[in-house]
């Protein structure tokens, strides 16, 4: 890609740019002080947030067809690495 990007391209960038960052955020709570059930909440939110911008960068022309042959890659990866038992 390319091209300029429009204001909305824009904006979903940046909104997904803070939500990634907030799942991170929320991701180091859970791990230092427990699966407690407002920060499983609050995990949870982020995580629809982010579904949400990613939607609406598929629909916008931000994600590529490139990205459902990586995507394919990566789950296989990830898949192997769970079902190999090396994490967790």
């Amino acid at each position: 890609m390319n091209k300029d990007l429009t204001g909305q391209e824009k904006e979903i960038l940046a909104i997904l740019g803070e939500e990634c960052a907030e799942l991170v955020q929320t991701c180091s709570k859970i791990l230092r002080e427990g699966n407690r059930p407002d920060l499983v909440a609050n995990f949870n939110e982020e995580i629809a947030d982010i579904k949400v911008m990613l939607d609406l960068a598929d629909s916008s022309g931000l994600i590529t067809e490139d990205h459902h042959r990586l995507y394919q890659k990566k789950t296989n990866y990830y898949s192997r690495l769970f079902s190999e038992g090396n994490i967790g």
